[in-house]
């Protein structure tokens, strides 16, 4: 199956406006990260906040352009494309669905309407684009609900619109942000249900940013970032079960991969570091089963080491451009690390 989406040492710096007041201050939300995709994949993507992944989510959808490395969308360099070329490319390329329906939806207009306007703008027939927009809001449930407007709707009927709004121009690459961040379990469930069905009866290519924990009951893998970098993957290992029975998969069915990135660097959770003690360096040994890492005297984890740099990475990995009040508290956090390194 052919990559729809590769990305090679993608790095995002945001910076600052400096002021009479204060200097301006970089902040590194992507650090490298490595990522392909395969056309028609559904893959989640998770990772603590700041972790860089509504940035990457951000660039894929050519909403914001990386600092360096390349990023290639069906053959496209997002980096390279023009404010023309990148605005046709959010229109006819890829879809959006967002954790808040006001980003989502027009207020004043119906549900049918909000899916039509992308069509419209997309120059397409009268007669098709109608067809279209009732055909894809049948397809999410709401064949119904065509002339009612978002506030006459339900939490979980305004994502299920968005999500139609989204496949107006048959996209190739659906880009899902936080989709049920705001919905209750059930309602979760069928929003999950319904893009994997447009995953496997539209050939769809589908990437959900979330903080939910299940998730992976519903994608074909799950991708962790860490600190603007892919770290661990997690994949099915049990083929087989359909659609409507992913609640049966349990634990025992996935197997949690370290990623390796295109120079050979893999990101070790700390908890492994921790409990075999390893610190700044370790003795490398080829096996006939692998690679093993080994810990080396002198240079043992300690408790401190792991409190500074999770200090360290508190100040200088945030997704966003910083508002006054968070550069007083990171200015304070850079503070205290100063301390603690003097005891």
């Amino acid at each position: 199956m052919d990559d729809l989406i590769t990305c090679e040492n993608l790095v995002k710096i945001y910076s600052s406006t400096a002021s009479r007041d204060h200097k301006g201050i970089e902040v590194v939300a992507l650090q490298g990260l490595d990522l392909t995709v395969a056309q028609g994949e559904m893959i989640g993507i998770v990772g603590e906040s700041g972790s860089g992944k509504s940035s990457l989510l951000n660039i894929l959808g050519g909403l914001d352009r990386p600092s360096a490395g390349k990023v290639l969308v069906a053959g496209s360099n997002l980096l390279e494309m023009s404010e023309e070329e990148l605005n046709t490319y959010r229109l006819q390329q890829v879809g959006f669905v967002w954790q808040q329906t006001t980003r989502n939806l027009t207020p004043y207009l119906s549900a049918l309407e909000n899916v039509e306007m992308p069509i419209r703008i997309n120059r397409t027939a009268e007669d098709q684009c109608r067809q279209r927009a009732v055909q894809l809001l049948e397809m999410t449930g709401l064949g119904d609900r065509l002339h009612h407007l978002p506030g006459q709707l339900s939490g979980g009927e305004q994502q299920r619109t968005a999500i139609a709004v989204a496949l107006a121009n048959q996209p190739n690459l659906i880009l899902a942000d936080e989709p049920t961040g705001e919905l209750d379990t059930a309602n979760s469930i069928k929003i999950y249900e319904i893009l994997r069905k447009i995953n496997r009866e539209l050939g769809a290519t589908i990437i959900i940013v979330s903080h939910d924990p299940g998730i992976s009951q519903y994608v074909d893998r799950v991708v962790l970032i860490r600190d603007g970098k892919t770290s661990t993957e997690t994949v099915r290992i049990t083929p087989g079960i359909e659609a409507h029975d992913l609640l049966a998969y349990t634990s025992a069915d996935y197997e949690e991969l370290l990623m390796l990135d295109n120079s050979g660097r893999v990101q070790i959770p700390s908890e492994m570091l921790e409990r075999m003690n390893i610190g700044g360096r370790v003795r490398v040994e080829v096996k006939a089963e692998g690679i093993l890492l080994k810990p080396v005297e002198g240079h043992a984890r300690s408790a401190l080491s792991g409190e500074r740099l999770s200090l360290e990475q508190s100040i200088y990995m945030e997704e966003e451009p910083l508002e006054e009040a968070v550069k007083v508290s990171l200015a304070q956090r850079f503070i205290n690390l100063l301390q603690s390194r003097k005891k």
